[in-house]
C-alpha cells in the first residue's frame, strides 16, 4: 500500500523516538509491515560510529547522520508494551570501498612500498582491530564494463584477489604488527576470487549491467552540465543564473529532479575549487571527462550504498552500509548528504531516506529574491511536475547517451 504524502511529511520531520511512535499510533493501519529507522547524537549502536576519520587519512561514513539507531515497527512496539519493555534489533554492517581503495589495497597486499601504502597499512591497522566487514560491491560495479567485455581482467583480477586475500588473513596479527599472515592457502584464495568474479559476471548478464551503465552516464552528463556551466559563468555572482539554467536542464532535458545535485551544483557555483566535492570539476578540460566519470561513481556508490540498508544482514540482522574512502571531497560529500532517518516496507529493498539536512529548502529560501529562480522552482517542485517526469522518465539509454556525447562535444567546442 501507498502511503498517504502527509504521512511520509511527518515521518521525514521525526527526530525522537516518541515523536516516531506517535506517528504509529495515529496512522497504525496503514503503517502495518513498515520499519521506521532513526539516527540520534548518543550511545552507538553498531560496531562503529557513524563518521570516523581515522589516523592513516581513511575516512569511515555510515549511511546515517548519528551514531545511536532507534526503530520503530508494530512488532517492536508490541514488544515494548509487554514484558520485555525493551527491544533490541540484531545488527549487521559492511564497509565497502571504491578503486582507488581497492588499487591501494592490491598495493599493499603484492608488498609494494609507499607513503600511501604505508597510510593505507594504517588505516587498515586500525579498522582491524575491531570486527571487520570487507565488502568488494563497488569495486566490481566500477569494473563491470571490464568484466563484461573481457577488458584489462589481469588488473580487475588483481583487486579483486587483493581483497580476498586480506579477508583471508589474521586481521588480529595484522592490527598487532602491521604484517599480513594468509590462514588458508593460496589456491583458495584464488577460488574465492574466481568465484567472486563468475557471481559477478552472471549478476550483471541477467540486467545490471545495464542499470550500472544508465545510472553512470546520468550522473556523468548531470556532472558535466555543471562543469559547463560552471567554465562558462565562474563567477559566484552567477551562481543563481547558474543553478536556474541547470535545474532546467536536469528536469527538463534530462527528465529528473535531484534535489541533492542542486546542493552540489550551488556548492561548485559559489565556490569553485574550494568547494571540494567538485573540486576536480574545476580542472583542466583535457582530465574533466575522465573527472566527471570517477566522481559519477562517487555518486553512484552514495546513492547504491543507502539502498543496501535493511533487514538482509546476516540472521535477519539490520544491515548497516559504511563506505571507506581515501578523497576527502567525497567524505565532505557523505557528510553534507548524511541520512537522519529511513522507512522500509516489508519485502522491498528500496528505503525511503530523509536527510538530516533540509538542503532542498535551504536552497529555496537563499535564492528567494530572485524572480527567475522562484519560476524555475513554480514549475518543477510541483506534485505536478513529479507525476509528469515519472511518467515519461524511463534511463533512456539513447536519450542519455546523446546528452553525454553532447555535453562532451561541448567541453573542447
Amino acid at each position: 500500500m501507498t502511503l498517504h504524502p502527509l504521512i511520509i511529511h511527518r515521518l521525514s520531520a521525526v527526530r525522537t523516538h516518541s515523536e516516531a511512535t506517535a506517528i504509529w499510533s495515529d496512522h497504525s493501519d496503514e503503517l502495518e509491515n513498515y520499519t521506521f529507522v532513526l539516527s540520534q547524537p548518543g550511545e552507538r549502536s553498531a560496531n562503529w560510529p557513524a563518521k570516523l576519520d581515522l589516523s592513516g587519512g581513511g575516512f569511515l561514513r555510515a549511511v546515517f547522520a548519528h551514531d545511536e539507531l532507534l526503530f520503530t515497527s508494530h512488532e517492536i512496539l508490541a514488544d515494548m508494551l509487554g514484558e520485555k519493555e525493551q527491544a533490541y534489533v540484531p545488527l549487521d554492517y559492511t564497509i565497502g570501498f571504491d578503486s582507488n581503495v581497492g588499487q591501494y589495497l592490491c598495493n599493499l597486499v603484492e608488498g609494494r612500498s609507499s607513503v600511501v601504502v604505508e597510510n593505507v597499512r594504517q588505516t587498515l591497522r586500525e579498522l582491524s582491530r575491531r570486527r571487520f566487514n570487507w565488502e568488494v560491491m563497488p569495486v566490481l560495479m566500477e569494473h563491470s564494463e571490464a568484466i563484461m567485455t573481457g577488458r584489462d581482467l589481469d588488473h580487475v583480477w588483481r583487486v579483486v584477489h587483493a581483497s580476498e586475500y586480506f579477508s583471508a588473513c589474521d586481521l588480529r596479527h595484522f592490527a598487532d604488527t602491521g604484517v599480513l599472515r594468509l590462514q588458508k592457502n593460496e589456491a583458495s584464495v584464488q577460488a574465492d576470487t574466481q568465484r567472486a568474479l563468475s557471481e559477478w559476471h552472471r549478476v550483471l548478464s541477467h540486467g545490471e549491467i545495464d542499470r550500472i551503465r544508465d545510472s553512470h552516464v546520468l550522473y556523468h552528463v548531470l556532472l558535466l552540465k555543471i562543469a559547463l556551466l560552471h567554465r562558462s559563468r565562474p563567477s559566484p555572482r552567477d551562481t543563481c543564473r547558474n543553478l536556474c539554467d541547470f535545474l532546467e536542464f536536469m528536469c527538463g532535458t534530462v527528465g529528473i529532479n535531484l534535489p541533492w545535485m542542486l546542493w552540489a551544483a550551488a556548492g561548485l557555483f559559489e565556490h569553485g575549487g574550494a568547494f571540494e566535492p567538485l573540486r576536480k570539476l574545476t580542472a583542466g578540460r583535457e582530465h574533466l571527462i575522465r573527472n566527471s566519470r570517477n566522481i559519477a561513481w562517487d555518486v553512484m556508490h552514495y546513492v547504491d550504498r543507502r539502498q543496501l540498508a535493511g533487514h538482509h544482514g546476516r540472521n535477519g540482522a539490520f544491515l548497516l552500509p559504511y563506505t571507506l574512502t581515501f578523497d576527502r571531497g567525497l567524505a565532505r560529500w557523505m557528510d553534507r548528504q548524511a541520512q537522519r532517518s529511513c522507512l522500509i516496507l516489508e519485502g522491498e529493498r528500496m528505503p525511503q531516506f530523509f536527510a538530516e539536512y533540509g538542503i532542498q529548502n535551504d536552497l529555496m529560501e537563499r535564492f528567494c529574491t530572485d524572480q527567475n529562480w522562484v519560476n524555475a522552482v513554480a514549475r518543477h517542485f510541483t506534485i505536478d511536475a513529479h507525476h509528469q517526469r515519472s511518467n515519461r522518465w524511463r534511463f533512456a539509454t539513447n536519450h542519455l547517451e546523446a546528452l553525454r556525447e553532447e555535453q562532451e562535444a561541448a567541453i573542447y567546442s
